[in-house]
């Protein structure tokens, strides 16, 4: 089905406004492609591999909370 498709989660997530993320790289790549709004991430998430390549790119509006 439609619904079992990678790709349409990856692009509902692309279509939002802010983005809440996890310890995962999925929702990195939606708040990504979103390109807009604030995305939040958890405070530690700065010692994994996704936290380091956010401060290492300077990405605007990515904060940790």
């Amino acid at each position: 089905s439609l619904y079992n498709v990678t790709g349409v989660d990856v692009a509902l997530l692309s279509l939002a406004d802010h983005s809440i993320l996890s310890y995962g790289t999925f929702g990195v790549w939606g708040a990504l492609l979103a390109g807009r709004g604030e995305t939040l991430l958890p405070n530690d998430a700065n010692k994994g591999i996704v936290g380091k390549g956010v401060e290492k790119a300077k990405i605007p509006n990515w904060t940790y909370h």
